[in-house]
């Protein structure tokens, strides 16, 4: 198996597509005729329906009824056919004693070469193999290669499409893709098109453009040319349009190592359009759910977490999700190809110290966070100090550390600090890696960056205790409050408002707590008496030592960066032998679930009102399963009046009071609702009695009503009791009441009492 053939099936590019200028049409009827049997009864099957699709209807007609003939013939000789059949079908039909079955089809197929001009028809036969083999020896080989894997279907042209014919083309190329199941669609496309110019390159330009977001169709091209030039792989598009030279030793391996680095480069376009259509499905989702929003961003003031970082976690937790989602559709492929990207395929880029540098800043991405400061945040375990060009790292718990809600009070008092040492291990053969000597366990880690340096060292942390030093956390907190980091505060300055909106909730008011602490003390010499007296005691950096300028009070100590997640998590788990806790976020993504259910709405005993509302939503939350009156009101405004008198916005299956809402199973529910006839008087029946009506058990001066539109008078009283009951139908037509004077009619529900005029 060569290259290009590992290449195809590997990657199942099993869609082919070739266009060169030196390919020839065959013009002669009898060579078309016989060259259509040199190739598969499926590309025959795709002639004969592309000719009925393009509406050469007759020529169609006649070629499968030939073929039906052909087919039924018992004394095939195929030495005989080999030797003359292909280039003499005619003369091979007549040694056989068959020849009467090709006139008529010859003929009509020798008309419609005459009449083909613009080589539209000629054009179908050449796409499927049957053109003029000895104008094209560069392509023996490639088609050779290619022919031996049953399931790739070529598409070969002559000339570039034009704009006209565009759609009908890239329609094919999809079609193709789709029929033979293919991960790419393969082309080789010679450079000119015997233009002279480049219109092989803007060929496959315009048709990396028009997939380039698609996810279902990925492309993998190389131009094929005698004037074969370096191109430099700079740009996504690039590694489309390699050149590959026809007249080279071994073409075929250069073509397979030109569509590897083509397969790359689209690999991972596929992810970026994987992870743009993936943002693209969060913002639809954030969209629809402000509530969900709003009660994530509500939690995290309580929590005392920036309102931008929930959301922002949020919002990155969602993209993952509807990324993995889409992933799963071709990750046996994805996943399956990274093993074909090695030494033999792959070159290293000529800019490589450039990509190498590019790379280092990513390591160091992954390690450090160095944002945190332009970001104003809370300080956080694993947040890295900086004071007189020694180095800490603050360790502990999260929920420890977390100045919580408008209260901004805390667990703990003091921080405590690993001091950090530099210098790589001889040991040391991965970016983060423990190292255990002499008894002693060390942290090593590569890519950290010092103030105001650009070239990466290696930090080493020991985490002993006796490396474990404290600081006051009300002066790391001073850090937040500006850009540098510094743990400095000016007292007569405000909190900067552009500043104040970034902090979580209660921040500024945080602010101005410690300005009033500090200006307890100002000019009083608090901090030299301590610093004369050396009473600081065992707190690195306490509150009580500082440099105090006028209304600035200095600590000399600055936050620099913070070591990202599970990296702070290992070092620190390593810390407590791995009997620690590790701080979760345990804020619920969502406030409630909603899932699409059918509900069929209903008045009780009244068939006519019942309604089927696809698409609904069925909420869940801590408190049960229910349905929402405002989406109610949306989909049956009809009964506005009836649900304005509902005593909750949350429809729940437990409550009976106004309604039942019962699981009827397979997503479906249905919602029974009752008649309101008094205030907070709810009944469901088939008829009202007088009681029912007026909490009276009957009539006390006129015993009579009568049906709107009837002139018939109709008596509550039978047997000296208001037995007669007013059905749902009489009621929706209404009634008059005589002993009341009023006009009693059931609308949508509610029952409405209108005076009436004698």
């Amino acid at each position: 198996m060569n290259k290009l053939q590992e290449l195809i099936k590997t990657l199942k590019a099993f869609t082919i597509l070739i266009i060169e200028n030196e390919f020839s049409y065959i013009e002669d009827p009898k060579l078309i005729l016989g060259g259509i049997y040199t190739i598969s009864e499926e590309k025959r099957s795709q002639i004969l329906g592309e000719l009925e699709f393009k509406e050469y209807t007759e020529l169609s007609s006649q070629l499968r009824d030939f073929n039906d003939k052909w087919n039924n013939i018992q004394n095939h000789d195929n030495e005989t056919f080999e030797k003359i059949g292909t280039d003499y079908l005619d003369k091979y039909l007549e040694k056989i004693g068959h020849e009467e079955i090709i006139k008529a089809p010859l003929g009509f197929l020798t008309d419609a070469i005459k009449a083909d001009e613009d080589n539209k028809l000629k054009s179908i036969f050449l796409k499927n193999g049957i053109f003029i083999h000895e104008a094209v020896p560069k392509y023996k080989e490639i088609l050779e290669t290619i022919q031996s894997i049953k399931e790739c279907k070529i598409i070969i042209r002559k000339e570039r499409p034009t704009h006209a014919e565009w759609d009908e083309f890239k329609s094919e190329v999809e079609a193709a893709i789709s029929q033979t199941h293919s991960h790419f669609c393969l082309s080789i496309i010679d450079k000119s098109l015997g233009g002279g110019m480049q219109e092989g390159k803007e060929l496959i330009n315009d048709l990396i453009k028009e997939h380039k977001n698609d996810e279902r169709f990925n492309h993998i091209c190389c131009l094929y040319t005698s004037t074969a030039s370096p191109v430099s792989l700079i740009n996504y598009e690039d590694y489309f349009v390699q050149e590959i030279s026809k007249n080279g030793a071994n073409s075929i391996d250069d073509i397979a190592l030109a569509l590897a680095q083509s397969a790359y480069a689209e690999v991972f376009n596929s992810l970026r359009v994987k992870t743009v259509k993936s943002a693209e499905d969060t913002l639809k989702i954030v969209l629809k759910n402000q509530k969900n929003i709003k009660y994530i961003i509500d939690k995290s003031h309580e929590e005392g977490i920036s309102a931008y970082d929930a959301i922002k976690y949020w919002n990155e937790l969602s993209i993952r999700n509807e990324f993995d989602s889409r992933e799963l559709n071709d990750f046996k492929f994805i996943a399956g190809l990274t093993s074909f990207f090695n030494g033999d395929y792959l070159v290293d880029h000529p800019g490589l110290p450039e990509v190498g540098k590019e790379l280092k800043g990513l390591n160091t991405y992954e390690l450090f966070d160095y944002s945190i400061n332009k970001k104003h945040l809370p300080i956080a375990p694993g947040d890295i100090w900086e004071a007189n060009g020694q180095y800490y790292i603050l360790i502990g718990q999260l929920c420890d550390l977390l100045l919580r809600g408008k209260t901004n009070k805390r667990k703990a008092k003091l921080g405590e600090f690993f001091q950090i040492n530099f210098g790589k291990h001889n040991k040391q053969e991965h970016k983060f890696e423990i190292v255990v000597e002499n008894g002693k366990k060390k942290i090593y880690i590569d890519y950290f960056l010092k103030i105001g340096e650009n070239e990466y060292e290696t930090i080493n942390i020991d985490i002993a205790t006796p490396n474990i030093f404290f600081a006051d956390l009300q002066v790391l907190d001073l850090c937040m409050f500006n850009d540098l980091g510094k743990c400095k505060i000016d007292i007569g300055t405000d909190l900067d408002d552009d500043v104040s909106l970034l902090l979580p909730a209660g921040k500024d008011l945080y602010y101005d707590e410690l300005k009033a602490q500090y200006s307890k003390v100002a000019g009083k010499g608090v901090a030299e008496f301590i610093q004369s007296h050396d009473i600081s005691g065992p707190i690195k950096f306490p509150k009580f030592i500082f440099q105090e300028d006028g209304q600035i009070f200095d600590h000399q100590i600055r936050r620099v960066c913070r070591l990202k997640g599970r990296y702070f998590d290992s070092l620190y788990n390593n810390y407590l032998n791995n009997k620690g806790r590790i701080d979760l976020n345990l804020i619920g993504n969502i406030e409630e679930e909603v899932e699409v259910i059918t509900l069929v709405f209903e008045l009780c005993e009244d068939p006519d009102s019942r309604q089927e509302i696809k698409d609904f939503g069925l909420y869940t939350s801590r408190q049960g399963k229910y349905i929402k009156l405002y989406d109610l009101k949306i989909k049956l405004p009809q009964y506005e009046k009836l649900f304005s008198y509902a005593i909750s916005d949350k429809l729940t299956i437990e409550s009976k009071l106004q309604y039942e809402l019962t699981e009827n199973g397979a997503a479906s529910y249905t919602l029974q609702y009752k008649y309101h006839l008094n205030i907070d008087d709810y009944k469901a029946k088939a008829a009202f009695s007088y009681k029912d009506l007026y909490n009276k058990q009957k009539p006390e001066n006129n015993e009579n009503f009568q049906i709107l539109g009837s002139e018939n008078l109709i008596s509550f009283i039978e047997d000296g009791h208001a037995k007669r009951k007013l059905t749902i139908q009489e009621l929706k037509t209404g009634v008059i009441v005589f002993d009341k004077n009023q006009k009693l009619q059931l609308v949508n529900g509610v029952l409405e009492r209108t005076e009436h005029e004698q």
